[in-house]
């Protein structure tokens, strides 16, 4: 540890961290954010980015027009991170303190793998900065290819965590694997267009209610499912947005069949208003009913 890091409080090591996680995954920092988080006056802030930059005088570029400090291409992590509180911290927010998860979007749904750090902070500081990100990407239908994505959301689907992202080569938002992102290869690949914002993410906004009951297989066994999902009236209305519908009823094992014919124990649920929704936006879903 560096020894000005190791001679600082507590309380100032956590406002240290929080400048080195705020540079590493929004991209850029500033006393305003600290102050707001820590309510800390000015003078003090401003003591604590002068000791960070003294500590890692490589890592932030100060841009006095925006009155922020901005990671550096230089830049390597003063703090040790590991994935799975990095994750928690950008679902949660930093502490008690909820900026990031108002700042930076994060839509909550164990996942089959951990991804990369460094690719999921260049994607939260894309999605910061309204940015798009020249990535090399594996596909289960076309393998490995390089395009342009322009992401606005994480998505925690409860398995792996996928970005939500508007991408070039295909003219289409859509979901993309983080650990399938084999790299990043520029950051700053251009600006982003109207059309390419989550406000024309259609599927994103639309929101669908789906209605979801105890499977009539269980038989006698309704009631804990009833209590197991706060039901009322032996039913459950889940509003969920079009985009992530499908990872809902897959993950809660949902019987989305028109007649109720999965026989798995698996199945404690199924979708009661199965042809509404199969109807209206079968396209848009990837599970069978």
């Amino acid at each position: 540890m560096n020894a000005k890091l190791e001679e600082a409080s507590p309380q100032v090591r956590e406002r240290l961290a929080f400048i080195d996680f705020f540079a590493y995954f929004l991209g850029k920092v500033g006393r305003k954010e600290l102050s707001e988080r820590f309510g800390i006056s000015a003078p003090v802030a401003t003591r604590d980015f002068r000791l960070y930059n003294e500590i890692a005088p490589d890592n932030l570029v100060y841009r006095p027009s925006e009155r922020a400090y901005f990671k550096s291409d230089n830049f390597s992590l003063m703090t040790k991170l590991s994935v799975d509180k990095c994750l928690s911290t950008l679902t949660d927010g930093f502490g008690d303190f909820e900026c990031i998860e108002q700042q930076l979007k994060i839509s909550e749904s164990s996942r089959l793998g951990k991804p990369d750090l460094n690719t999921v902070a260049a994607i939260t500081r894309a999605i910061h900065t309204k940015s798009a990100i020249e990535v090399t990407y594996f596909s289960t239908t076309s393998g490995e290819s390089r395009r342009i994505i322009v992401p606005h959301t994480l998505v925690d689907t409860g398995m792996r965590w996928h970005a939500r992202s508007y991408c070039r080569k295909d003219n289409a938002f859509k979901d993309f694997v983080v650990n399938r992102i084999i790299s990043v290869d520029n950051y700053h690949a251009g600006l982003t267009k109207e059309k390419e914002q989550k406000i024309n993410d259609d599927d994103w906004l639309k929101t669908i209610d789906l209605d979801l009951r105890p499977h009539p297989n269980l038989k006698n066994k309704t009631k804990a499912v009833e209590l197991d999902y706060g039901m009322k009236d032996g039913k459950l209305i889940v509003n969920s947005r079009l985009a992530t519908a499908s990872y809902l009823l897959s993950g809660w094992n949902v019987d989305c069949t028109e007649d109720k014919a999965e026989k798995g124990k698996q199945f404690h649920l199924y979708l009661h208003n199965s042809n509404e929704i199969f109807d209206q936006y079968k396209s848009k879903l990837f599970i069978k009913n």
